[in-house]
C-alpha cells in the first residue's frame, strides 16, 4: 500500500503497528486484500464495516503494473464479497486517478472531502478525494 501510494517508510511501521494491534479475527470490522501478479505482491484494498455500511480504502497498485484494472478487481472483490454478506451500501474515497475506475463500477459522486497528506517536513499538500456511494442498479 505505501508503495502505491508513495508513502515514506515511517508511515509503513506505524500503519503496520496500528493494523496489527487491532488483531486478526473472523469477526474483525475489516478485511484486507492483497492482489498478485506473477507471484509478486502489486496491489491492496480494505473494507471496513460501520453502520450497515461497507466502506472501500486503500485500493493502490504499485506503478509499474497501473492501468490494468488490478485495482478495480482489488474493489470489486470486496464488493461482491459485502454484497453476499447482506451489504447494500458501499463507499469508497477516490483519487483523481481512479474515478472512471470507480464509475465503472458504478459509483456515483456523492460528496467531496479534503484530506491532508503530509507531502514533506517542509510543505503538506491538499487533495481532494471523492467519496461515492454506488448506484441503484
Amino acid at each position: 500500500m505505501c508503495t502505491s501510494f508513495d508513502l515514506p517508510g515511517v508511515f509503513a511501521e506505524g500503519w503496520y503497528d496500528s493494523w496489527r494491534s487491532l488483531g486478526v479475527s473472523p469477526r474483525a470490522p475489516y478485511r484486507h486484500y492483497l492482489g498478485w501478479l506473477e507471484g509478486e505482491p502489486v496491489a491492496t484494498s480494505a473494507v471496513i464495516f460501520g453502520a450497515g455500511v461497507a466502506g472501500i480504502y486503500n485500493v493502490g497498485t504499485i506503478p509499474a503494473v497501473r492501468r490494468q484494472d488490478i485495482g478495480t478487481a482489488l474493489t470489486l472483490v470486496p464488493l461482491l464479497e459485502v454484497r453476499a454478506m447482506g451489504y447494500r451500501i458501499a463507499i469508497v474515497h477516490s483519487s483523481p486517478m481512479a474515478v472512471g475506475a470507480y464509475r465503472h463500477l458504478g459509483f456515483e459522486e456523492y460528496c467531496k472531502i479534503g484530506t491532508y497528506v503530509w507531502a514533506n517536513e517542509q510543505q503538506p499538500s491538499l487533495t481532494f478525494p471523492l467519496a461515492t456511494i454506488p448506484s441503484q442498479r
